[in-house]
Order: C-alpha cells, then sequence, then structure tokens
C-alpha cells in the first residue's frame, strides 16, 4: 500500500466528516488541475478528478493468518455498506448528472473501497477545458455530500 500523506486542500473537510462517522480514510486526492491547456495525460501519481480512499487497519500477521484476513474484509465490507446507505439517502431527491453522481469503487481483495464520482477516469480523454469544468463539478458534489454529513450529524 501507497505511504499515508497528510490531509491538502479541498478534499481535507470531507476526509473530516467521514472520519467523525467512523470510516477509516487512508488517501484522498482532491483532483488536480491541468498546468497546460494542451495538457491532457495526468501526470503519475495525480488525478483530474478527487477521492478519499477508505480501508480498516491492516491487521498484523496479515499474510499469515486467514482469519485475519476474512476479519479484515468483514471491517471493510460493513464500512461499505454503510456508505451504500449514506449514499442511497443523499441522492434520494437530488438530481444530478450521472457522471458527477458520488459512487464506491472497490479496491483490493480485502474490501477497501475509495469514493469518488462517476465519471472520474473517463475525464482523463477529455479536452482540458472540459476537465477543468468536470474536475469542479466533481468537488463541488463532494462537497454537497460534505454538508449532508454534516447535517445528519449535528
Amino acid at each position: 500500500m501507497p505511504k499515508e500523506n497528510p490531509l491538502i486542500g479541498g478534499i481535507k473537510e470531507n476526509v473530516i466528516a467521514l472520519r467523525v462517522w467512523g470510516f477509516p480514510t487512508y488517501q484522498s486526492c482532491e483532483g488536480h488541475p491541468a498546468e497546460r491547456p494542451e495538457e491532457i495525460e495526468v501526470k503519475e501519481h495525480e488525478s483530474r478528478s478527487l477521492w478519499v480512499w477508505i480501508e480498516a487497519s491492516e491487521p498484523k500477521n496479515l499474510e499469515k493468518d486467514e482469519l485475519s484476513q476474512k476479519e479484515w474484509k468483514k471491517e471493510n465490507l460493513k464500512h461499505q455498506s454503510r456508505m451504500i446507505e449514506l449514499l442511497d439517502e443523499f441522492y434520494q431527491d437530488r438530481k444530478v448528472p450521472f457522471d458527477v453522481r458520488l459512487h464506491i469503487e472497490s479496491k483490493g481483495i480485502y474490501g477497501a473501497f475509495t469514493i469518488t464520482n462517476q465519471g472520474a477516469d473517463a475525464v482523463e480523454i477529455l479536452p482540458s477545458e472540459t476537465q477543468e469544468k468536470k474536475r469542479l463539478a466533481y468537488q463541488k458534489e463532494m462537497q454537497k455530500f460534505n454538508q449532508f454529513l454534516r447535517e445528519k450529524y449535528f
């Protein structure tokens, strides 16, 4: 797994809200704009879209202990189930373009996942002006979800 980085920029509020709700966040990215208008390819370890990786702490002796593997996966899947319930409630009366909607994307074999926008991967092939518009729309949707989580909690 990649090394954990400190919270930065526009994703910080979302990560904090998710942690308040008991989601063990592992990594996050707020999305990166193109540096030049003609730049379409994303640099290694960068993304045009934002995401938050959620994963329970890895147990010790994971490779040798099958019971630990099963329990770790079960814990991560419980987090996924809770997130599905929250996203379902968030979108009950919310109408947004399909690519803007937040969804869960599985990561690895132990149930870890990210929350990201549905169109996150495809945005990389769009012209840079469109990429930037999408990036801002995606960030706004994550902010709305953050607001939903705060209002629901408090």
